[in-house]
């Protein structure tokens, strides 16, 4: 398997591949206001049955994100792509944002992911970025336990991010 950047043809087949997941596990929000004080808190929490969470791809949207030629990678092994990873630098922050890593389905567990993330912070380490943030939904706990394990640390969420309504969890770690 080898790591390289995306080309403009890699992309019809970057928006087909499967990034569907099952979970058996969500980050369950948890809001507790008393007077002025409100405190968040997430938990995992086991779901009484597996959860099916779709990973909608657009090849318009992911063209968009190559022409402004940042952090476009694709994994692949004998001429088949695998996944791809896509990080845009937010300049005034030195920081780079992950918007999509995706394993095709039949190549997860593989070293597909690791790969293309360590593609990504080696890149992102010679364009002089400080750190790499990831988002996520409460539901993609196999993203949320993949990049826990390589040093991300959570650090935020919007309820207002996605416009499938889901809660956005924002996990960090620094170059």
């Amino acid at each position: 398997m080898k790591v390289r950047p995306a080309q403009l043809d890699d992309l019809p087949t970057c928006a087909q591949l499967d990034g569907s997941f099952q979970t058996d596990w969500v980050w369950q929000m948890e809001v507790h206001t008393q007077g002025a004080e409100t405190r968040v808190t997430f938990r995992p929490m086991r779901l009484p049955r597996t959860l099916n969470v779709p990973y909608p791809l657009e090849a318009m949207v992911l063209e968009w994100d190559w022409r402004h030629e940042e952090g476009f990678f694709v994994a692949e092994e004998e001429d088949e792509i695998l996944g791809f990873l896509d990080v845009r630098i937010q300049p005034w922050e030195r920081l780079g944002w992950v918007y999509h890593l995706v394993v095709d389905r039949s190549h997860r567990r593989q070293g597909v992911g690791t790969a293309l993330l360590q593609a990504g912070m080696d890149w992102a380490r010679e364009q002089g970025l400080r750190s790499l943030m990831a988002q996520m939904s409460t539901k993609n706990y196999p993203a949320i336990r993949f990049v826990q394990r390589y040093g991300f640390t959570f650090c935020g969420y919007s309820d207002l991010y996605f416009a499938s309504r889901d809660i956005a969890l924002f996990f960090a770690r620094g170059l």
